[in-house]
């Protein structure tokens, strides 16, 4: 079994931190998401950094799962909210966290403060929880995401939300969603469990999302963006794969490390074989997500996203935060 290297994850945050903050201070000078692009895998070039997974730019009412495209280069425009997900990795160890920052304006300074204040909330109440329990019950912080989100005057997410942080594995299968069962669909107790539970040694992301404002509509996977997200289906087997298949296949596992990975890495391979692993649900596609209003306007979702560790001291480590 492998464990997590504190000491990697440590400064992998540091430079997370460090990352963002030179987004934060440079958005502004920047005129689409090709130039945002650039910049951030810019910086893991220069520093030797890892991605955990595609550079996450996803703009207004395209909530997550979004990029720069070469064929979709986006202006950016007064107002804009631009989403930042950025993920890195390590021998494993993973930091896996976002930002929203607005284009050139301060009309939604409040709703991206209160998407910051209410994963802060979140924290203080896991920091007691496991203080008491030593455990933490995710259901009871779905809980309190749903019910800070809605205190602050706005509507959560369905099936969206944070996870745990597997050793070598960005999502895994602990979901924390910015919803808890009681407020889901029925039928979503199928894969989710309710007892599900967080303990020492273990990584996880709170993620929240909410709307500039409150709103009515629905999110969907939206089918007329290019695709910036691939990953290989976990479960993939080579049985029914042809020889060629299998080498790209092979080829493909060896890059990502089964990690998400970015478009680009399709170009070194035959395009009518990349399809046909798509095709067999070898590699899976991850659609942009969209938030559809029902006033038919354009509704802007904002992202705050931090990953913690439950170190072996006992302590609840945010690793989105610089640490001395």
């Amino acid at each position: 079994m492998n464990f997590f290297d504190k000491n990697i994850l440590i400064k992998l945050g540091n430079e997370h931190k460090k990352l963002l903050e030179l987004v934060k201070n440079n958005i502004n000078n920047m005129k689409s998401n090709k130039e945002l692009y650039r910049f951030i895998d810019n910086y893991l070039k220069e520093n030797s950094l890892n991605k955990a997974f595609p550079i996450g730019i996803s703009i207004n009412e395209i909530i997550a799962h979004d990029s720069y495209h070469v064929d979709n280069k986006i202006l950016f425009k007064e107002g804009d909210l631009i989403k930042v997900d950025v993920g890195l990795e390590e021998n494993g160890n993973i930091i896996d966290s976002a930002r929203t920052f607005e284009y050139k304006t301060n009309l939604c300074f409040k709703s991206i403060n209160d998407c910051k204040e209410i994963v802060e909330k979140v924290e203080e109440f896991i920091r007691e929880e496991y203080k008491k329990n030593k455990k933490l019950i995710i259901q009871d912080i779905s809980s309190k995401i749903f019910d800070y989100i809605i205190q602050k005057g706005y509507n959560a997410l369905d099936f969206l939300g944070g996870h745990n942080i597997e050793f070598g594995k960005v999502h895994g299968k602990k979901l924390i969603l910015n919803k808890p069962l009681t407020q889901l669909p029925s039928n979503c107790k199928n894969f989710i469990n309710p007892k599900e539970e967080l303990g020492e040694g273990e990584m996880f992301a709170i993620e929240v999302f909410i709307p500039e404002k409150k709103s009515d509509g629905y999110m969907i996977q939206n089918t007329k963006l290019l695709v910036t997200h691939y990953e290989v289906n976990e479960k993939y087997s080579m049985e029914n794969l042809n020889e060629k298949e299998i080498l790209v296949l092979e080829n493909i596992v060896k890059i990502t490390k089964l990690l998400p990975y970015e478009y680009k890495i399709h170009d070194n391979f035959d395009k009518y074989i990349i399809k046909s692993l798509i095709d067999k649900k070898i590699i899976i596609k991850h659609l942009p997500l969209e938030w559809i209003d029902n006033s038919k306007k354009k509704i802007k979702y904002i992202q705050y996203e931090d990953c913690f560790i439950i170190d072996k001291k006992d302590e609840i480590i945010n690793l989105s935060k610089v640490i001395n």
